[in-house]
């Protein structure tokens, strides 16, 4: 989502990344970033044949490209380089350039409407041929990458693919020549960005305001966020549209100026996919890490978790490049039910968890908040029982939408492990795993001389809609049978038959994804079940792998599964942010991924995972 000013002083295209944050870029080729984004290089003190002009990044965030007047490409982080027209002689000069969200492959328009499309994106057509009233100052992909629009300095738009004509500025004469156009995150809309700061909606698209007319300004690019927009000037500034978060110096503007702080993403489903609305609804993976012993810790009256669940510890996660970090909740805590400690329960446990959600934030770090354990009646929630219990999950999770709805970084995981049929279950338990039923559990840990308890089960249906009667407008995850390790079919080989597609909860919003577990001691460990057990989920609903884990001594099964879900656009986050517990010795000790709290990893598995998220890619 770049938008270039071709002519501007100084800077001249920003973009937002994936994982929050963005960069701005200068004529030279220096390259500037906004936390959480890092520089991946640029081409400052490097002798250019021609300016650039545009600037686009990768799916995940983890690089960018920068495209120069004469369409010659510069490829940066994982960015990979795809082709370029620096050898072409071009009618008109490259004016900006767009990347594919979910694949390989960018675009670049040049000043006539041409298009030259590289790596695995298709030509939709372009306006070359046409006479143009202005010339093209830009161009948006759909969050699809399935079509685009140019747009003209006179305001024209020109749709091509599946990007659909919502109106344009052609006819309205905005005072200041258009500069760019912005797609919302559905594409049923856009903004154009006329020099002066002027935003001009179309579709979908609200009308948040624009810069005061009275200021002197020139408008670079408009960066999309939830709450608002960026307006992007040529002296790098970022000013805050719509929304009443900013808190920054003020510039006689409807909105504020900024040099904006880090900034957690906002994650919404889209078809198959995660987008982040905070980064102009590019597609987003999240890719983090599990805290351990906050389902645990306040039950057995030591504290809330291992770790301090502090501003250093998000900062420690920050360093590993994570943007989303699990949260076991435990059921009995959070209520303050069944004889847990008060000062470890209830509002205690409350403002533990909330203040380490506002932390991740702050540090760019999305929260997922996810129902551990959980037990029905007066016993206590202290091991993972096969369904959550009627009697206390959806108060719990009333309580919790409730408290967290405000915030649009933060997730909702409804169960664990539902543990049903083990890895073949039929049809009744994944009827018992979305409308409820009765069943009966053997309780194990502290509980050697315990009868069995029949109870009532809540279904994941009564826990989405628990959630969404809050008003609570975020994504929910929901885990699959087997331990969470079957949303598919408990079979290494395709099947006609996919149990998602039946028996996937529904929701109003639209707003559910598939959370399934993964480790190296499960019974799907092969590429072949990963395909047939989620790939074809993926073809409907956002995956993530909330719990990605190996015991093997190794980190050969990580590796090879982080490759699998990133050519398959699916989430992972690594078990477990922790140091080994006392006595914990050989590979039973490598689920912790922590050698000491600083964030030092452990050897191999910690270290493993570490290089996996800083460079997005396995390792070795």
């Amino acid at each position: 989502m770049a938008l270039v000013a071709d002519n501007a002083p100084g800077v001249v295209a920003a973009t937002s990344s994936p994982i929050g944050g963005g960069w701005t870029v200068t004529a030279s080729g220096s390259v500037v970033a906004t936390a959480p984004a890092d520089t991946y290089g640029s081409m400052a003190g490097v002798a250019l044949n021609k300016p650039i002009v545009g600037m686009a990044a990768t799916p995940d965030g983890r690089g960018y490209w920068l495209v120069a007047a004469d369409g010659g490409i510069f490829a940066f982080g994982d960015a990979p380089f795809w082709g370029s027209t620096g050898s072409l002689h071009l009618n008109q000069p490259v004016v900006g350039m767009a990347a594919a969200p979910d694949g390989p492959g960018y675009w670049l328009v040049a000043a006539d409407g041409g298009i030259f499309a590289f790596g695995g994106v298709p030509f939709w057509g372009s306006t070359g041929g046409l006479r143009l009233n202005q010339p093209v100052v830009g161009m948006a992909a759909t969050h699809g990458g399935r079509g685009y629009w140019l747009v003209a300095a006179d305001g024209g738009v020109f749709s091509f693919g599946d990007a659909q004509y919502h109106g344009s500025a052609a006819t309205i004469r905005p005072a200041t020549r258009v500069v760019g156009l912005t797609a919302t995150p559905s594409s049923a809309g856009y903004w154009l960005l006329a020099a002066d700061g002027n935003v001009l909606p179309f579709g979908d698209a609200n009308d948040l305001g624009s810069m005061n007319p009275k200021i002197k300004f020139a408008a670079i690019a408009l960066v999309m966020l939830l709450s608002g927009y960026f307006i992007v000037d040529a002296t790098g500034l970022w000013n805050q549209i719509g929304s009443s978060t900013a808190n920054s110096r003020s510039t006689g503007s409807t909105g504020t100026t900024m040099s904006p702080t880090l900034s957690a993403p906002i994650p919404q489903v889209a078809g198959n996919v995660l987008v982040n609305a905070n980064a102009g609804g590019q597609q987003l993976r999240l890719q983090g890490v599990d805290v351990s012993d906050t389902e645990t810790a306040c039950v057995k009256g030591w504290g809330f978790s291992s770790g301090s669940l502090d501003s250093s510890e998000a900062a420690a996660m920050s360093s590993w490049h994570v943007n989303a970090v699990r949260i076991p909740l435990n059921e009995d805590c959070w209520l303050g039910i069944n004889g847990v400690s008060p000062s470890k329960s209830g509002a205690s446990y409350h403002l533990a968890i909330q203040s380490f959600v506002e932390a991740l934030n702050s540090k760019g770090i999305d929260a997922i908040l996810d129902l551990h354990f959980a037990a029905p009646g007066s016993t206590l929630a202290q091991e993972q029982w096969p369904m959550p219990d009627a009697d206390h999950a959806l108060t719990f999770w009333a309580d919790v939408a409730q408290t967290f709805k405000s915030n649009p970084s933060v997730l909702f995981d409804v169960y664990n492990e539902p543990s049903l049929g083990s890895i073949t279950p039929s049809a009744a338990d994944w009827q018992c795993w979305l409308s409820g039923c009765t069943m009966t559990y053997q309780p194990t840990v502290n509980c050697q001389t315990c009868s069995p308890v029949t109870y009532a089960t809540a279904g994941t249906q009564q826990m989405v809609d628990t959630i969404r009667q809050t008003g609570a407008k975020q994504p929910i995850l929901v885990a699959g049978l087997g331990a969470g390790s079957v949303v598919c079919t408990g079979s290494v080989s395709p099947s006609s038959a996919c149990a998602w597609s039946q028996y996937e909860p529904n929701d109003p919003l639209h707003s559910i994804v598939a959370s399934v577990h993964t480790y190296s001691s499960r019974w799907c460990v092969s590429e072949a079940c990963w395909t047939a057990n989620y790939g074809a989920v993926t073809n409907t609903t956002p995956l993530v792998v909330t719990e990605l884990g190996e015991v093997d001594c190794t980190t050969s099964y990580v590796d090879s599964f982080t490759n699998w879900a990133q050519q398959h656009h699916v989430s992972y986050l690594y078990w477990a942010w922790q140091t080994p517990t006392p006595g914990q010795v050989g590979c039973l000790a490598e689920h912790a991924l922590l050698s000491d709290w600083s964030g030092a990893p452990s050897v191999p598995l910690g270290q493993a995972v570490r290089d996996l998220l800083v460079s997005g890619s396995p390792s070795g």
